[in-house]
């Protein structure tokens, strides 16, 4: 045994020894960078959810959805987790929404949305379905590409695509359940699932007829893809006919389709699902042609938002089909709307699919393609090509030249409309919004906190009659809105606010405001900022009551012609019929007064006409206060008066203005602002 001390170990020894156990950090980090395409997907999906979740949370809380389609989808599932087929047609509604048995995804959706029976539910998984097709279609990528980043790269490029936000923020829809089954249906066929696919399949058709028949066209382009040439036709034929007896669940899929879609067809339910309208008597060519421009533009931002890549794929037009002939035969401009709408995330799955499709396609293309410009053989003795010192060491493989436009567009278009933009959040209108302006629905006013206050006071089981603007009524047994009334619902409470617009005028729900009031049967429950609930035979004082008030100035009132506006203010010099009018405001019975403040330059003759000041209704032709002010009711040139009105309401009235009527023309007038302020309500 040598007493000598060991030698201490090489630095070859050392390395061989780290890369066999390497520190943990190191393994960390491997394992990070192997699994990076799939948590990108995990992370970027979850991240799309939270977000959306948030966004349509808030536009719900900020009364931005509508009871077209929110309120009644809400509706349709607490009926029927609520007594079932029969309670929906005992409630009534069925008057004002025949029952969609065209669509049987709604029984699929019903022992989900009956463990939290509420609209927020809806809004949750549908946020939560629209989300998830990312992962499908990053493993169906992995499957068909076998390629690591490519498919991520699709898969996050599926979650930027705008149709998938602007259905997501549109109220609630069946429709947007096809993109998951669709594409799980295509992932389980193209791994050899096929018992599952079919299965995917029947959920996918169940959503409505159109998705029916884009399952159609799938599990037929699964036969013909593969077939042999159609120069043997009797070949051809018996070719097709094995394929299609080879696999028992496709058959019978096949076989179903057709005859579900006879039954919808012989129930007269085809067109409540969105196949189209057409005038009676038009020929093919004229309903093709109706709006053409329109619809030709559609696809152009369905297909230029993914660089067109699927048209690399012969059979993108099989598949798509049953979508192209129901954008171009119908004739409901909703069906061929580019933003805010739900329909044109019905093409998501097909045009997904197909741009995987392309991309295996493009990249084996290229590798079978022989080079006209081969390389001359290297002399001996030089070194290899990599070694070359300005001889790049990375080179783009087909694929990947392919996917630069894709990812550059995919990139644009969020920019430019993903609701989370800063570009597109001050877009008025709010492209992913509901037709909202973006930057409106994610703050919650006083208004809104308001009216959630108010909807509080109605019991569960109370019968509602609301605005379309108001779904949160939705979800009881007895609820309805003013454009889709029916007296087969009754009503014990009448809902309004005159904020609410978009989709809901006050105009439409003011004569029941005016008869429930006029006549006594209802009370007022609560009033404020705009809101109003009635109650049948309510004769206490108002449970919650805010009384109304307004500042209005040159933001609000509209200026005559030879009127100035000059910051806040409204500013004229010579006669003439009006100085401003404006602004058309709703008010609910009660007593009122208006402040004006105005201000002259002269005041050295007293008996000068100034201007009147009046409060009207109806196109000016209902005077509720008026007075006419001359240079003597000012104490100075330059010092603010103030003035004021005062009017009762004995009903609902629309178009109430604050005018300011004949200017003199002797004197340089100034309207400061007006105060409107409600001192009682009736």
């Amino acid at each position: 045994m040598s007493l000598l001390p060991a030698e201490p170990p090489s630095g070859e020894a050392v390395e061989s020894a780290r890369e066999r156990n390497p520190p943990f950090w190191c393994r960390g980090a491997r394992w990070v960078w192997a699994h990076a395409p799939t948590l990108l997907v995990f992370a970027a999906t979850f991240g799309y959810i939270a977000a959306m979740l948030y966004t349509a949370w808030l536009k719900y809380l900020t009364f931005n959805d509508t009871f077209e389609d929110l309120g009644i989808g809400n509706q349709i599932l607490w009926l029927l987790s609520h007594g079932g087929v029969s309670n929906y047609y005992s409630s009534g509604f069925a008057h004002i929404y025949p029952m969609q048995w065209q669509k049987p995804i709604i029984f699929v959706v019903l022992p989900f949305y009956a463990a939290d029976p509420t609209a927020l539910t809806l809004i949750a998984m549908q946020t939560i379905v629209l989300g998830l097709p990312a992962i499908p279609l990053y493993y169906l990528g992995r499957t068909l590409l076998k390629s690591r980043w490519l498919p991520a790269v699709v898969a996050v490029a599926y979650l930027a695509y705008f149709p998938v936000a602007s259905a997501n923020l549109f109220d609630f829809q069946f429709e947007n359940f096809a993109p998951l089954f669709y594409l799980l249906m295509v992932l389980a066929w193209e791994r050899g699932r096929y018992t599952w696919s079919c299965i995917a399949g029947a959920f996918c058709a169940a959503v409505n007829p159109l998705t029916l028949l884009l399952v159609g066209a799938f599990l037929l382009y699964t036969i013909l893809r593969h077939a042999p040439s159609m120069r043997s036709p009797r070949r051809y034929v018996r070719e097709i006919g094995h394929r299609l007896l080879d696999n028992v669940p496709r058959m019978l899929l096949l076989w179903a389709l057709p005859v579900i879609l006879l039954l919808y067809d012989l129930a007269g339910t085809l067109y409540t699902a969105g196949a189209g309208a057409g005038t009676p008597g038009a020929g093919p060519l004229a309903l093709f042609g109706f709006a053409i421009n329109d619809k030709i533009m559609l696809l152009l931002f369905l297909f230029g938002a993914v660089a067109f890549i699927p048209l690399y794929e012969p059979w993108f037009l099989w598949l798509l089909s049953p979508y192209l002939l129901w954008v171009f035969y119908s004739q409901d401009p909703a069906h061929w709307a580019t933003f805010g709408l739900m329909y044109p995330v019905l093409a998501a799955g097909p045009i997904f699919y197909a741009t995987l499709l392309s991309f295996g396609r493009l990249s084996n293309q290229r590798a079978a393609e022989p080079s006209s410009h081969p390389e001359p053989p290297a002399p001996s003795g030089a070194p290899p090509p990599s070694s070359f010192p300005f001889q790049p060491r990375w080179h783009l493989s087909p694929r990947s030249e392919r996917a630069i436009p894709f990812v550059v567009l995919t990139v644009a278009f969020a920019v430019v409309y993903l609701p989370w933009s800063p570009v597109n959040s001050y877009v008025q209108g709010g492209y992913f919004a509901g037709n909202h302006n973006y930057a409106g629905i994610t703050t919650i006013t006083s208004g809104d906190r308001f009216l959630w206050r108010v909807i509080n006071l109605i019991p569960a089981g109370g019968s509602v009659l609301s605005q379309n603007g108001i779904p949160q009524i939705s979800g009881r047994e007895y609820a309805q809105i003013d454009t889709l009334y029916t007296t087969s619902i009754p009503y014990d409470y009448i809902l309004a606010d005159t904020n609410i617009t978009l989709f809901s005028q006050i105009a439409s729900i003011a004569p029941f405001l005016q008869s429930a009031i006029s006549n006594r049967t209802f009370g007022v429950l609560a009033e404020g900022y705009g809101a109003i609930l009635l109650e049948r035979g309510y004769t206490g004082p108002a449970r919650l009551f805010a009384p109304y008030a307004a500042e209005l100035n040159s933001g609000s009132l509209s200026a005559y012609p030879g009127t100035s506006a000059v910051g806040t203010q409204l500013v004229r010099s010579a006669s003439g019929f009006s100085m401003w009018f404006g602004p058309y405001l709703t008010l609910f019975p009660g007593n009122y007064s208006a402040e004006f403040r105005l201000q002259v330059n002269d005041t050295s003759r007293p008996s000068q006409p100034v201007v009147t000041i009046e409060v009207s209704a109806n196109q000016g032709s209902s005077i509720l206060a008026s007075t006419s002010l001359t240079e003597s009711n000012f104490t100075a040139a330059g010092t603010t008066g103030l003035f004021a009105l005062h009017f009762s309401l004995g009903n609902l009235e629309s178009g109430v203005e604050l005018r300011g009527m004949s200017p003199g023309g002797g004197c340089t007038i100034t309207l400061e602002g007006i105060e409107v302020s409600q001192g009682s309500y009736r």
